[in-house]
């Protein structure tokens, strides 16, 4: 069959690419290290495969994870600490982060847009220096004029990446159920 060996070759590399990002969501999305294990051939240099394959991952992460919608929606909480109000999840760091006041374990973030979006991702990032703290989440969407649960999860930790099912809405809320002590974020990505 003409063609037969190139579409093979291209079903492997789909197949790879998704084995890889796999990895990655499990690892880095789910509070862990991405370790790949990919040693060097006999020359010292990676095999060109490989090379080909991060290089595709690189790419499909930086297209992915390229334009948050956090930047264009209007954010907001039921329930923040002084100093440490919900706009500062919006850069990446630890310097500034949102907190609910002391003795508050639970909190409702609500982001909404002028516009219909698709969300195919939301990344959350506790402030890890005050520790791991939240317990269980889930992420709700505005679906035909009703609350829809699209996400349930546990610990985020470091950072937990939440790959949806291309959810289309114009609200999108993250609801924080539980936390040993007053939860922190000090980054949350829509994307």
């Amino acid at each position: 069959r003409p063609g037969w060996f190139y579409h093979e070759q291209e079903d492997n590399k789909i197949r790879s690419l998704q084995s890889l990002l796999d990895i990655y969501y499990r690892s880095v999305g789910g509070n862990a290290t991405f370790l790949l294990n990919i040693p060097p051939a006999k020359n010292g240099l990676f095999h060109p495969n490989d090379v080909a394959r991060l290089k595709e991952l690189g790419d499909f992460l930086a297209s992915a994870f390229q334009t948050n919608l956090c930047d264009t929606a209007t954010l907001c909480v039921d329930r923040a600490e002084d100093g440490h109000g919900i706009e500062c999840v919006a850069v990446d760091n630890y310097n500034e982060y949102f907190k609910t006041p002391d003795g508050v374990s639970e909190c409702c973030i609500e982001a909404v847009w002028d516009t219909v979006q698709t969300i195919k991702y939301v990344v959350l990032k506790e402030n890890i220096l005050c520790s791991q703290r939240i317990e269980s989440f889930s992420i709700e969407a505005m679906v035909d004029g009703g609350w829809k649960s699209v996400y349930n999860g546990t610990v985020v930790g470091y950072k937990k990446i939440v790959p949806l099912e291309r959810v289309s809405t114009d609200r999108l809320r993250i609801v924080i159920h539980d936390a040993r002590v007053a939860p922190t974020l000090a980054f949350i990505g829509i994307y």
